[in-house]
């Protein structure tokens, strides 16, 4: 009887110990917080001038101790590998494209999609990240 109440005690516990850094918007993005997003554009060559297309969107997530781009993308990488059918997740948009750059107190996150309507749609799931 005393274990069985022990196990119901540890699973409550479990239950409210967790914290906000597990909401589907943080987990979405490997448990780092983004505070900025901003839309991606990229010239584009067409005849014999360029034009600016939106490509995808920018994120920006502060450092914390020991946090590198390295580690940082590999995260994401793999948060976007195993998809878990977030419909606000913008990792999860097909062929979406990850790389992170280093800025000051910070890493910007590009997430890009060749597809123009890809791109619209991970700007769109990466805006929900800062709401």
């Amino acid at each position: 009887m005393f274990l069985r109440i022990s196990i119901i005690a540890l699973a409550v516990l479990g239950i409210a110990g967790t914290s906000a850094a597990n909401t589907p918007t943080e987990a979405c993005f490997a448990d780092h917080s983004v505070t900025k997003v901003v839309p991606h554009h990229a010239a584009v060559a067409a005849g014999q001038g360029t034009y600016d297309r939106l490509v995808g969107a920018r994120a920006y997530v502060p450092a914390k101790p020991g946090l590198t781009g390295e580690w940082l993308h590999a995260q994401l990488a793999r948060r976007s590998a195993a998809a878990r059918g977030d419909a606000n997740c913008p990792l999860e948009v097909p062929g979406v494209g990850i790389s992170v750059r280093s800025a000051g107190p910070g890493f910007w996150v590009s997430l890009t999609s060749h597809d123009h309507d890809h791109a619209k749609e991970v700007l769109r799931r990466a805006q929900t990240l800062t709401r």
